[in-house]
């Protein structure tokens, strides 16, 4: 059951600057975990908005930096630019600096904070994983900016990384380099790969459980993790929370 959860306006401070974002809550009293939700190259929209609130509903505290302060983009030849002319630098700063913030709040505390992103907030949470210690696990759907191998070779976390065969954007060649590289699910014990086949992107899935199978990897304290959990229970996709291409 969805608990009954809270949203507002939330803002951190990044260095010199100020980000804006959006965060949810259970309305529940009591410590949770903490998600810090990178949003694709249409910005904090409505979509983004709705994906913060399914995962808050599900027992997270969540919180969506505004990495494009104040700007949405919708379509795509003005989303593609805003990608691709993205100072990544400073977005990967302000990623990592909304965890300090969030471990100020009475919500988390010395809960597990983890980062998540998609397609373009996918390749920036790898950039935060690497970059930053203060994350405790990475979910990653079909990142559409690719690092190189060398930029990651630091990240230690367990990896849950979700990707369509049939993505044009995320292609296969793309998902085994990725594979293959030192932080990649082949070489990294602590990291899993799904791949949703035939399909232009990566979902999450309902999926049935024999009550003695046994866990899959990518777990947290020898049990799968909210965050793996909630992967098997919902659908979501490049389409995003609105039924819009989050990119």
């Amino acid at each position: 059951m969805a608990e009954r959860i809270v949203s507002m306006h939330a803002a951190h401070r990044s260095g010199k600057e100020v980000v804006d974002g959006f965060l949810s809550r259970p309305i529940a009293g009591g410590d949770r975990p903490a998600i810090v939700l990178v949003h694709g190259y249409r910005g904090l929209d409505d979509g983004q908005r709705a994906v913060t609130r399914r995962f808050a509903q599900e027992g997270f505290v969540c919180l969506s930096p505004d990495l494009f302060h104040g700007k949405t983009y919708h379509t795509l030849e003005d989303c593609a630019l805003k990608k691709t002319s993205l100072d990544i630098s400073r977005a990967v700063v302000n990623i990592v600096d909304s965890v300090p913030y969030l471990r100020k709040l009475p919500w988390v505390g010395k809960k597990k904070v983890a980062v998540l992103g998609f397609c373009m907030g996918g390749g920036l949470a790898l950039y935060a994983l690497a970059q930053s210690k203060a994350f405790d696990a990475g979910v990653i759907y079909y990142q559409s900016i690719f690092p190189d191998p060398e930029d990651l070779k630091s990240i230690s976390v367990p990896l849950l990384c979700h990707y369509g065969t049939a993505d044009a954007g995320t292609t296969k060649t793309e998902i085994a380099m990725f594979r293959e590289s030192p932080t990649g699910t082949k070489r990294n014990t602590r990291s899993r790969c799904t791949r949703e086949p035939a399909t232009p992107f990566s979902i999450i899935r309902r999926v049935k459980m024999a009550p003695t199978s046994r866990p899959p990897p990518g777990q947290w304290h020898g049990r799968p993790s909210g965050l793996e959990k909630y992967s098997r229970q919902h659908k979501i996709s490049r389409e995003g929370g609105n039924g819009r291409q989050v990119g």
